[in-house]
């Protein structure tokens, strides 16, 4: 298994960069996932179990949770949406954060990924989770989606990479209505470079929670600027207060208080 193992990832590195390296990419995760050992993540007090990535270090996307937090940390009952889910890893920690009077909504449309993603959530023995299998967006869709496994995205800016998927997308206000979700206290966001449009979708979702509280990925490049910039435009127009920080994974906060 390991001399097998270790042919098929030397093989990987000698792939160029394009499509076809991305969708192997995927293959490779999603097969040896299947095969691997459990690690215990420990974030914030909160222990949990992950399935071993080959490709990607728990730890290191675990870390980024720091900064998720950092304006905002999670409660008791809160209800929770996070976009673009991945393997889960915040996921599964937010269940835990908010416990069974909470509740998680985790949008992951990448086939791959959803699947870990479904894998840990049962790991964990977690009941305080659904996974929407759906990319979030301004409205009701079908997209080209590239499948790149943790950089998986819509693509809305580079519409000329080739890629034959294409995936049903929606906006958040239209998925809480159909599932008559109400309450929503924090939203995380990472879904490469699609934040801007998918917060148009969020609009009524925003306005009718007075206690709302945003975390999202802004260190992507679009038309040559960083997200951060429009995302704070977008918050300011929604009449949220907002900021930027967190270096290592530049995220942009925002919510009500003054």
């Amino acid at each position: 298994m390991k001399d097998m193992k270790n042919f098929i990832f030397n093989l990987y590195n000698q792939l160029p960069n394009g499509y076809p390296r991305s969708v192997i990419k995927n293959v490779i995760s999603f097969f040896f996932s299947r095969q691997s050992k459990v690690e215990t993540i420990s974030v914030d007090g909160v222990k949990f179990n992950m399935y071993a990535n080959p490709l990607i270090n728990n730890n290191e996307i675990a870390s980024d949770i720091h900064g998720y937090n950092r304006n905002y940390r999670l409660r008791k009952d809160d209800i929770i949406v996070d976009a673009g889910a991945y393997n889960g890893l915040f996921t599964v920690y937010a269940a835990l954060k908010v416990g069974q009077n909470g509740h998680v909504y985790a949008f992951e449309p990448d086939p791959y990924s959803a699947h870990i993603l479904s894998r840990n959530i049962h790991l964990n023995h977690l009941s305080n989770v659904t996974v929407i299998k759906k990319g979030l967006f301004s409205k009701k869709s079908h997209v080209k989606f590239d499948v790149q496994g943790v950089g998986s995205r819509l693509q809305i800016y580079n519409r000329n990479i080739p890629t034959i998927n294409y995936i049903e997308v929606d906006s958040l206000d239209n998925v809480l209505a159909d599932l008559k979700i109400k309450k929503i206290n924090f939203i995380k966001m990472d879904i490469e470079c699609a934040e801007i449009e998918a917060l148009k979708g969020c609009k009524r979702t925003i306005k009718y929670n007075h206690n709302i509280h945003l975390a999202i990925a802004s260190y992507h490049i679009v038309n040559g600027k960083r997200t951060s910039y429009a995302l704070e435009r977008l918050f300011r127009s929604f009449g949220l207060r907002s900021e930027t920080k967190n270096p290592s994974h530049l995220t942009t906060y925002a919510d009500k208080n003054s």
